[in-house]
């Protein structure tokens, strides 16, 4: 004991070992330190499983300074789809974190979030024990949208399920897109596990003074593809969600050179 007492003093009283320890001690993490949950208006995308069905999501919602929340939900619930007002709460919890109760028909829906430095919700996960459902946040400029917004050229990435063979399989798109005046046409690349496809399209959307929005396509081998979306009203793109029954897929599209 006295040696390794000894050997302690030794190297705590050496230079280079006391810099070193001083150095790891300027270091250390400061505590996380975030403003209140901002009010504002807030489009979320999310998707995962729900009670044992895959589920997708686009929330359009408000959050008030009293704490309250308004929005409306578009969801898919394995092969169904709907679309509903809500209610809620919201309130800030330790560590830059913020809980979330959603009214659901007659349930509640509950989640927390991460903030950012400024207040701003990034990400959000459901806390139910059934629910792994994950989120993405965007902030979303107050007043209306339109279809001028998208303009120029874009890029995506959509994520989700497909219905076949019985069950539910993975799918991943990529895409490349020019919109202009309500327009599109794009390249898209698809993963279905063992298949991959390589397809092009064409098709419109119909832009609501609320943001949302629904998207009507069809590619070069003649299948016809449905979405409802939310339009980011800073212009960066939309969030998505497809309502054909057999494909359950979210996406971003972000937009990256106008004209």
């Amino acid at each position: 004991m006295r040696l390794l007492t000894a050997l302690s003093a030794l190297l705590l009283g050496a230079p280079g070992v006391t810099a070193s320890l001083a150095l790891h001690a300027a270091a250390a993490p400061q505590p996380l330190r975030c403003a209140a949950p901002q009010p504002g208006r807030y489009a979320v995308v999310g998707q995962g499983e729900s009670r044992g069905d895959p589920v997708a999501r686009l929330l359009q919602e408000t959050w008030n300074a009293d704490g309250s929340i308004r929005g409306v939900r578009l969801e898919r619930r394995g092969r169904t789809y709907a679309e509903s007002p809500y209610s809620g709460r919201f309130r800030a919890l330790s560590e830059c974190r913020v809980a979330i109760t959603r009214g659901d028909g007659s349930a509640s829906s509950p989640s927390q979030a991460v903030l950012d430095p400024a207040g701003y919700p990034r990400f959000s996960l459901g806390t139910l024990p059934d629910v792994v459902v994950a989120s993405r946040w965007f902030r979303q400029p107050a007043g209306s949208c339109t279809a001028a917004l998208l303009d120029g050229t874009v890029v995506s990435l959509q994520e989700g399920r497909s219905f076949q063979a019985g069950r539910w399989q993975p799918n991943a798109v990529v895409q490349h897109e020019r919109w202009s005046e309500g327009r599109v046409h794009g390249i898209a690349i698809s993963s279905y596990g063992a298949t991959i496809e390589e397809a092009t399209y064409s098709g419109t959307i119909a832009v609501e003074n609320s943001c949302l929005a629904t998207i009507r396509q069809q590619d070069s081998l003649g299948r016809p593809y449905n979405y409802r979306a939310v339009v980011l009203g800073d212009g960066g793109g939309y969030v998505y969600l497809q309502t054909d029954p057999d494909d359950l897929t979210v996406g971003w599209l972000q937009r990256v050179r106008s004209r």
